[in-house]
């Protein structure tokens, strides 16, 4: 996968969460291929550490793995203290990582709440210039945005979201959920709830894309979401028609062309 003829990515510096597996990993891979510095995180220190080493060795480049939980505040904080000690800026920030088929708190810990405030700490030490923040949403968010009442629908797509409100609707739907009235509330529980929490990083990625709390928030980096599609991964299944490798190529493509 050479991209040469879009952006010409080498010398720069990516952080891919999740990024020891699945479509995570081959994102990573992408980038190393071209000459990119990857950070790759995890929970798991030790198959975290032998991926680095095989995606280093495979691409004769620089993998550096960072275990750590960044569904905790200690998590995150400790993995931007260490990006921070290592590199100046940070040009890709790919979050990848997501869970599902857990308590519906754990899902929106990392699908949602890991993606929001590792974005906002990372954003200091992110290229000012042409920073691209690329968060990994889901198919399934399709589904569970139509299946949501009207009001909710149209206060997801609502221009003027302010972040402490869209907090707020995560949270009511999070409480209202674990006492199952969430389809009283106008929620959608597709999927035990993943879908939701797919549904509210596109919101987010909108609210940050429009700089509703704030005009002049870093005006030049890019923020972007997608779908990268059912790819054959631990979570998707063996049913899956795309292999992880195709599940990759839109999110690499969004942080790497200047268009």
């Amino acid at each position: 996968m050479k991209i040469s003829e879009l952006f010409n990515v080498s010398g720069k510096v990516a952080v891919v969460t999740g990024g020891s597996r699945g479509i995570g990993e081959m994102i990573s891979a992408g980038f190393l291929a071209n000459g990119v510095k990857v950070y790759i995180t995890a929970r798991k220190e030790e198959p975290l550490v032998k991926k680095a080493e095989e995606l280093s060795n495979k691409y004769n480049g620089v993998c550096i793995p960072i275990a750590c939980e960044l569904s905790s505040t200690i998590g995150i904080d400790y993995f931007v203290k260490m990006i921070h000690e290592k590199e100046k800026s940070i040009d890709f920030l790919i979050n990848n990582a997501g869970v599902c088929d857990l308590r519906i708190d754990e899902v929106l810990a990392v699908n949602y709440y890991a993606v929001r405030d590792l974005t906002m700490e990372m954003l200091p030490i992110m290229n000012k210039e042409r920073g691209r923040v690329v968060i990994l949403s889901s198919m399934d968010s399709d589904e569970t945005f139509r299946e949501c009442d009207e009001k909710i629908r149209w206060f997801l797509k609502s221009e003027t979201m302010l972040q402490f409100e869209l907090d707020e609707m995560v949270e009511d739907f999070q409480n209202s959920y674990m006492k199952g009235e969430h389809e009283k509330m106008g929620f959608s529980g597709y999927n035990n709830g993943y879908g939701m929490s797919k549904v509210f990083v596109r919101a987010l990625t909108a609210l940050l894309v429009r700089r509703n709390d704030h005009p002049d928030f870093y005006p030049k980096i890019k923020f972007l979401c997608c779908c990268p599609g059912w790819c054959k991964t631990e979570m998707g299944g063996d049913d899956a028609p795309l292999a992880e490798e195709e599940g990759a190529n839109l999110p690499f493509y969004l942080a790497s062309t200047m268009d």
